[in-house]
This record gives structure tokens, C-alpha cells and sequence, in this order.
């Protein structure tokens, strides 16, 4: 370690505001407001209808924040209908993660939606919404415009989901799903009526619902509804008994069994040679018969059927082979899911295809006894080139043409949108609709997942985070002082980074030599199904990205902790010779080994560090896997880490601890006055607080963490030796702590989230509350509706303070939000300090100054070389510097780095406390 004094009690300083009234900065963006989008999100579309004046509804979800509705209106010619929604498209979010499955229109024009929707902590619920003919939520309908389900029966707090939907004549809804029993493992099929004001009709089944049970209690899953004119109900779907085999119930209009169909009211089909069968769409033919259509899979093909039986739920066997014909338009996956009916008795069935490597879009034409219709594309196929990975999953009809809805990934950015498609009655793409035929919905890249704003040069600021996007890409943007992206940087401000593995960016960092270094985990979470998930793949690596001034990636390089381990970081710090200290865990399954490992300037492992390039941080086998942990760098180039344990069969819940560990990686055993030498277990994290510690900051008077005890927001202030200091444990309040800044004079702004309401607090370096901070002791406002400040704040030179935010709203779905509040009649005066330097005993000039300053003496009682010097920037951050010994009582002091014009704090402390403070202005 390093022989430099460590400052071990509170700064005191020159700097103090005096007045100290903050308001929203209204040149700042827009009304001290500015908004970043790289699009709507992501979307998919899974439902089509047309109205009767020609225009196309399609609906589906918006991967934004969380998932919500998505709904749009096309004219004729492709163009988004202005009058619905915002430019064509309606976004809705209700508050949860929302997903659609199924749109019908009603006879006045309003829209009834289907699928799913999951609140925060809760398991996923029925979900029905119905739309004003204008896009909006028609809060006639249900409470607020809709309707949450999630007690079917007996099984309250089960995962539900809504599938289709069914408008009788009458107005009344008919809605088919099923919905997850936890205590048998089974999946439980169920149809709902509902009146047209959305309440349960209870003349239908019981209390509104009916248990569809199609065999006898196994795994159960209704699909597609269909309303005979006498009022009766077809609902086909399938049910497990060792395969997925096709069923069709009929029910009468009360919602009981027709037991004339079928057997006892459950038509029963096998389709020889394919034992899997998903059917997903139903339609009456003129002569009574029944049309199903959906995908089957024999074990080695998963091909598209379509079949017909006889009114009585039998299979016809005039049709096809034995009542069933399959199609496939790739020789491995196809899928089915919707279907239309000409007049001439054809079908026309969009078909998502997949071969090895991509999704294909096909369109499949049969005539009315099931065989292909060779005049139509190749042998009865049409296929589209969308992008180079696309899915379809519905149909539309409006005279003689037809629109397919579905999702596509573009192969730049790896982003997911919607289409809409329209062709002509050869299937053929109709030029003159949109661009060739083809309607892209919903293009862009959500910033969902941000992870740090960072100062930059000349007011600048950095952001950082992950896209949505279908791989999950890396990003970072460059904003101006005035809230603008800095078009120099990437692709106007906005740079995009895909290693080829889903990232999640986790922390980010500027180097001493002001480029950004990203850390991130890589690799591709994913589930195999089988009824309900059996296996599970998360990320294999982290990575390390250099990204330089003009936002291009000058180095990137992936590596594993321990093989076949899941790999965790947390953070990444830069130490005093241009090395990367990185948090990083290593997961076999539930518990987690917590590591330090550190970096050479090129990314490369240092294995002069510990054992490999790396050290443990202590027992883990009783640490659960949503451990975190925090790390700073010593001024004497220590590492200082801190570990937040939630619990183990030898550890109290919620506790943090703190180690100190030499640059070869050897415990510091004299750092901290405790129980076990260089950890530190605090009495009051004791305890079931879930939440435990959120932040750790290094600032110049050592280290202060928040952590949340008993529902309250606290923080703690360690010296640079691990003393618990002056300042001790300062109670914020229920207030959640975002992130937290040291001003000059040693004091800190407190940056807090409630709900969405911004809130800043001025304390004092003894850790009082500034009651008289904004005449109220707190900065408060509503920047934006629907926010979260979830990363934190910068503090400019001039004492301004730029908040990031990230929201979603619906005309702003998932977009980036910066805010400004900026000091009024800020005045810069003198703190009476008994042991403060005299101007008369310690000179400092030149100030202003260019690019160093010399600090001379002329008392003898003075000697320089006993004081430790800092150089700080008005947001309290220590900056690099050179002394050069002129005299005996004569230095040099000079920046590392090259500064920016703006005011600066020279800070020296002596062995005796004597202090030289001087406010410096470049």
C-alpha cells in the first residue's frame, strides 16, 4: 500500500451557498424537460380485424417499460389513421406487464381486447379492455375501462390467461382462457361471459364461469370460441393424456354441457400418425360441418392441419385423409393460429414457418376439401421476405384483400417490431400499400433497462444501459448541457453495441483518460418448455467494453469466473494506475462464491492480484444469489468492498460488511476497529429488511452507504481508516435513496424517489438536515408522469442539478427523461474556521488560473510539505494531480487531467489540522 496520509474526519471549507433556492430550469429541453426515444419499442402483433369502411385494426403488445396494450389503425393505403390514438397507434399501459392475445370488433365500432396482465409481485390475471372507436380506454367498460380476473373457482392467486374472445349478437362477451393451479401442477381451462358493461353475466355457468374440462382433470386448454345462431358455444382446444389430443366442447346458452354433441357434450379426435394436436382457430361452414385449424407434430415434424367434422364433433371422412389434411411450407416447424374463409369455399392461412437458422412468413391457400390450391404461389404456398427473422399470427380479410399481423427482427439492431401486410387475392404484396406492400409497427429500441448517468466534460453527460431489443444490446448516449444529444457521438448521440450475446449492462465508469468502460453480463436466459418449464440457460460470461470519445468501441473482451458457472457483477471501478477492480460472482444454483477481480489497461486478467486475478470475499455457501456487492478504491489505491448478505443459516438477515484489501489483494487487518479485522457488522442492518443496502459511495472524507432498517431510508459514514465518524447514521425517512452528491464545503444533496415524485435534500457534513435548503429543506417536483429516477443525478459546476429519469407513458413509451433544477442567487462566501490558513500566511496564485497554481508561505509556523493537497470540481469529485516542491515553502500544484473552464476547491489538511482552502476558477 501506499505511504499518503488518509483525511479521517470531515473537510471544512470555504465554499458555502448561502442562498440555496432550487427551481425547474425552463431553458433546459423543453420547460426544463428533455425526452429521449429511440422509438416505440418493441411490439409484436397477434390479432387482425377489419372494419367495414376498409380500415385494419391490428393489436398486440409493446415491449416498452413493461409490456403494454398495443392497438393500431391503418387506412386502405397503409398510412396510420391520425384519428385513432396517437398517430394510428394506441399504447396503454394499466399499470403492470400487459399482454394480448385476441382483438374483436363490436357492431359500434368499439374494440374488446384479451390476454394477460401481471402486476408487480403478483401472478399474471385475466385481462379484458375494450376501446373507444378513437383508440382510448372506454371507461364505461369494466372499472376504468377494464377488467382484472384472478379467482377461477377455487384457485385464487393462480397464473391466468385470457386466449380468445367471442361477441355474441346481444353484445355479450365470451372469453376463453385457462389458468394455472399451483396445488396440482395443472392447467385448468375456463370460459367467461360478460355483459357488455363488463360485469360477469351470472346466468352463465356458475356465477359467469364454467370449467371446461375436456378430459377428465388433466392438463386442460380451451382456444377458439364460436357462437351458433342458436346461442349454443364450440370451444375447441386440446387436453393432455399422453399427448396433446384435439377436443371440441358444445355448451348451450347457459353455459351447461350440450351433452347431444359429442360424447356427453366433448367431441374427441385422434389424427393417425400425428398424436400432438393444437387446434386454434373454428369456424361453421353454410352446411353446418366444423372447421378447425392449428399445428400437430408427430415427433420429428411439426406441420399445419386443418379438419373438418360433421356437426356432430365427429371427423368427416369425405374430407382430406380421414377428416384432416397437413401442410408445411419448411421441412421442420410450422405453426397456424388463425385462418379465413372465401366465398369460393378456400381457406387462406397465414403460416409462421421456421427452418434452422430463421422465422418464415408463408400463406398457405386449400380448397374446401383440404388439398392445397396449386394456381396459388408454388403448389399452394406464398412466401414473404420480411426480414431475417419473422413470425405471423393472424389474418384479415376486406373484399379481395387480405392482411397478415405479426413480428419481425431486423438483423442490424436486432429489434423487434410489428408488421401489418396486405396482398392481393394471388398473394402477392400490393405496392401500393405503404412501402411494398409492407407496414412496419412499432420500430425502435427501448431503453428499458438504464444503469448510470456520468459526468462529462463541459456540462456533458453520459447514459448508459441496455436496450430491449431482441438480443439485448449495450448502449450509451452523450448529452449536452442544454439537454440535446451530442451528434459527434455514435449515431446522433446515441451509440449501439452487440458483442452477439444478449447483454445486460450493469455498471459503467469514465477512465482517467475519459473514454467509457462498460461491464456487463453476456449470454442468452432462456427456458425449455414441456407443459411447464424443465430446464433453464442463463448468461455464460461478463464483459468489459471501451468505448471511445466518438462513441466506437476500441475494446471488448468476455470472460468466465468459474466454467459452467453463472457469472454476476455488480461494479467496476478504475484504480490510481489505470487498473479495473470488478465485483464479480460466480453461481453453480441457488448460492453464490463473491470474488474481486482486477483488470490490466487492456482488459486482460491481472494475475499478479490474489490467486489468478482474483480474491474471495469470504464464506458464501450461506449467501443467496440476489447478494450484491459494492466496491471502492482507497486514496492509497486499497480496494474497499462492501458485501450485503441477506441471510444463511449462519448470518442474520440484512447484514453488510466491509474489507479493505492491499493492491497484491491481501486483507488490510488495520482498517476498522471491529469485532473481525476488516469487517464491519453493523448492529442496526440486523434484522428482515428485504431491501438491505442500495448504494455505496467513496467521496473526500471516506465512505457512506444507505440501507433501509425497519422501513426507513438510512446512511452510514465510514472514515478512510473504517471508523464509524461524526456524521454517524442520519435517518432520511421512508423516502427511497437513488443517489447521493458531495458538494464543495463537505455537505451532500440527497437524491430521493417517492413514487414519482422527485425530491432533494441538502445535508450538512455533520449529517443535519438544511432546513432552510429551498425555504422547505427539500427540492421537490413532478418532472414527468409515469416516472421512475431510478440511477441518479449529476451536479454541474454552477451547482445545477440534472436528474435522469426513465418512464412510460403513452404517447412516450419507455423513453429516457432528463430534468433540470437549477440554484437561484447562488452566493459563493467565507465559513468562519478557527484553524482555516489566512490569505496573509498561505497564498495561492494564479487564480483565475490556466493550467497550475503555486501555494507559497511566508510563516515559519507553516510547513508545506506537511500538508496532503486535493483538487476537487464543484460535484465533489477528487481529481488527479502533480505537486512539484519549488522551496521549502513553495509548491506546484497541476491537474492530471485537462480541466474545463469552472470553479474548482484546493483543499489542504496538515498533520496538525491546520487547513488551506481556496476556491480556484479556470
Amino acid at each position: 500500500m501506499r505511504n499518503s496520509y488518509l483525511l479521517s474526519s470531515f473537510l471544512l471549507c470555504t465554499w458555502s451557498l448561502k442562498a440555496q433556492n432550487y427551481d425547474l430550469d425552463s431553458t433546459f429541453g423543453i420547460n426544463a424537460r428533455q425526452i429521449f426515444t429511440r422509438g416505440t419499442g418493441n411490439s409484436g402483433l397477434f390479432d387482425a380485424e377489419t372494419q367495414p369502411d376498409g380500415k385494419v385494426l391490428s393489436a398486440g403488445s409493446m415491449s416498452n417499460f413493461t409490456r403494454d396494450i398495443l392497438v393500431t389503425r391503418h387506412l386502405t393505403n397503409g398510412t396510420p389513421d391520425n384519428s385513432f390514438g396517437t398517430a394510428g397507434m394506441a399504447a396503454i399501459d394499466l399499470g403492470g406487464d400487459e399482454f394480448l392475445n385476441d382483438l374483436e370488433l363490436q357492431a359500434d365500432g368499439k374494440m374488446v381486447v384479451c390476454g394477460q396482465i401481471t402486476l408487480p409481485g403478483e401472478a399474471g390475471k385475466f385481462l379484458l379492455a375494450r376501446l373507444n372507436a378513437n383508440g382510448t380506454l372506454d371507461n364505461s367498460f369494466g372499472t376504468n375501462g377494464r377488467v382484472v380476473f384472478s379467482a377461477f373457482l377455487t384457485f385464487n392467486g393462480s397464473q391466468c390467461e385470457f386466449r380468445n374472445l367471442a361477441i355474441q349478437p346481444d353484445g355479450k362477451i365470451i372469453a376463453t382462457g385457462f389458468t394455472f393451479k399451483s396445488s396440482t401442477q395443472e392447467y385448468v381451462g375456463m370460459v367467461q361471459r360478460y355483459e357488455a358493461n363488463g360485469t360477469l353475466d351470472i346466468t352463465f355457468g356458475t356465477g359467469g364461469s364454467k370449467q371446461i374440462t375436456y378430459n377428465n382433470g388433466s392438463h386442460n386448454f380451451p382456444e377458439a370460441p364460436y357462437v351458433l345462431p342458436d346461442g349454443k358455444i364450440l370451444i375447441t382446444g386440446n387436453s393432455l393424456f399422453n399427448f396433446y389430443l384435439h377436443r371440441t366442447i358444445r355448451l348451450n346458452p347457459d353455459g351447461t354441457t350440450d351433452n347431444t354433441f359429442g360424447t356427453n357434450g366433448i367431441a374427441a379426435n385422434a389424427f393417425p400418425g400425428f398424436p400432438d394436436v393444437d387446434p386454434r382457430w373454428i369456424t361453421v361452414l353454410p352446411d353446418g360441418k366444423i372447421m378447425t385449424i392449428g399445428f400437430a407434430y408427430n415427433g420429428t415434424v411439426q406441420k399445419v392441419f386443418s379438419s373438418r367434422h360433421l356437426a356432430t364433433g365427429q371427423l368427416d371422412p369425405a374430407y382430406g385423409t380421414g377428416g384432416f389434411s397437413t401442410y408445411a411450407a419448411t421441412t421442420s416447424s410450422n405453426y397456424a393460429y388463425d385462418a379465413v374463409l372465401h366465398s369460393n369455399g378456400d381457406f387462406s392461412i397465414p403460416v409462421e414457418a421456421y427452418n434452422s437458422t430463421t422465422g418464415i412468413v408463408a400463406l398457405i391457400r386449400i380448397n374446401s376439401e383440404g388439398a392445397l390450391v396449386p394456381a396459388f404461389g408454388i403448389n399452394g404456398i406464398k412466401t414473404y421476405a420480411l426480414e431475417d427473422d419473422a413470425f405471423s399470427s393472424a389474418i384479415a380479410q376486406s373484399n379481395d384483400s387480405l392482411f397478415i399481423v405479426g413480428g419481425m427482427t431486423g438483423d442490424a439492431d436486432r429489434f423487434s417490431q410489428g408488421y401489418l401486410v396486405k396482398v392481393d387475392g394471388s398473394g402477392d404484396l400490393i405496392s401500393g400499400f405503404a412501402t411494398q406492400g409492407i407496414r412496419k409497427i412499432g420500430s425502435g429500441i427501448s431503453a428499458s433497462e438504464t444503469t448510470t448517468i456520468i459526468p462529462g466534460d463541459g456540462g456533458n453527460m453520459y447514459i448508459t444501459g441496455t436496450h430491449s431489443n431482441r438480443n439485448k444490446d449495450q448502449f450509451a448516449a452523450k448529452i449536452d448541457a442544454n439537454g440535446n444529444a451530442v451528434p459527434g457521438f455514435g449515431d446522433n448521440g446515441f451509440s449501439i453495441f452487440d458483442i452477439g450475446k444478449d447483454e445486460n449492462l450493469k455498471d459503467a465508469i469514465r477512465t482517467s483518460d475519459g473514454r467509457l468502460l462498460l461491464l456487463s453480463t453476456t449470454g442468452k436466459t432462456t427456458y425449455t418448455y414441456s407443459g411447464i418449464p424443465v430446464s433453464f440457460t442463463a448468461p455464460t460470461h461478463y464483459s468489459l467494453s471501451v468505448i471511445d470519445a466518438a462513441g466506437a468501441t476500441q475494446g471488448q473482451s468476455n470472460f468466465t469466473v468459474t466454467t459452467n458457472h453463472i457469472p454476476g457483477v455488480r461494479s467496476v471501478r478504475e484504480d490510481n494506475n489505470g487498473k479495473f477492480i470488478v465485483s464479480v460472482s460466480s453461481i453453480p444454483g441457488l448460492y453464490g462464491t463473491f470474488y474481486l477481480r482486477r483488470h490490466n489497461a487492456n482488459l486482460t486478467v491481472d494475475n499478479t492480484f490474489g490467486v489468478n486475478g482474483k480474491i474471495e470475499l469470504g464464506s458464501n455457501s450461506q449467501s443467496f444469489g440476489r447478494d450484491r456487492s459494492f466496491i471502492q478504491v482507497a486514496p492509497d489505491n486499497d480496494i474497499i468492498a462492501l458485501t450485503y448478505y441477506t441471510g444463511g443459516s449462519g448470518d442474520p438477515l440484512s447484514t453488510f460488511r466491509v474489507y479493505k484489501y492491499d493492491e497484491t489483494g491481501e486483507l488490510d487487518n488495520t482498517f476498522g476497529n471491529f469485532p473481525v479485522a476488516s469487517c464491519y457488522l453493523d448492529g442496526d442492518t440486523i434484522g428482515q429488511d428485504p431491501n438491505g443496502v442500495r448504494n455505496f459511495w467513496k467521496f473526500s472524507n471516506g465512505y457512506y452507504t444507505s440501507y433501509v432498517k425497519a422501513g426507513q431510508e438510512k446512511i452510514l459514514h465510514l472514515d478512510f481508516g473504517g471508523g464509524v465518524s461524526t456524521f454517524g447514521r442520519v435517518t432520511i425517512g421512508p423516502d427511497k435513496v437513488v443517489d447521493m452528491k458531495e458538494l464543495p464545503d463537505g455537505s451532500f444533496l440527497i437524491l430521493c424517489n417517492d413514487d414519482e415524485l422527485v425530491k432533494i435534500y441538502h445535508y450538512f457534513a455533520n449529517g443535519t438536515l438544511d432546513t432552510a435548503f429551498n425555504t422547505t429543506g427539500v427540492i421537490e417536483g413532478i418532472p414527468f408522469p409515469e416516472c421512475e429516477i431510478l440511477e441518479g443525478f449529476v451536479v454541474n459546476a454552477d451547482s445545477s442539478v440534472v436528474i435522469y429519469h426513465q418512464f412510460g407513458t403513452t404517447d412516450q413509451p419507455s423513453a429516457i427523461g432528463l430534468s433540470k433544477f437549477s440554484l437561484k442567487d447562488a452566493v459563493l462566501g467565507a465559513a468562519e474556521l478557527n484553524a482555516l490558513v489566512s490569505e496573509n500566511d498561505a497564498t495561492v496564485f494564479p487564480n483565475p488560473f490556466e493550467k497550475g497554481v503555486y501555494v507559497e508561505t511566508k510563516n515559519a509556523s507553516i510547513d508545506l510539505s506537511e500538508f496532503e493537497f486535493t483538487l476537487y470540481d464543484a460535484a465533489g469529485r477528487s481529481l488527479p494531480i502533480s505537486i512539484l516542491t519549488v522551496s521549502a515553502n513553495s509548491i506546484y500544484i497541476e491537474s492530471k487531467l485537462t480541466l474545463s473552464a469552472g470553479t474548482y476547491l484546493l483543499n489542504g489538511k496538515s498533520r496538525d489540522n491546520k487547513l488551506i482552502q481556496r476556491t480556484l476558477v479556470k
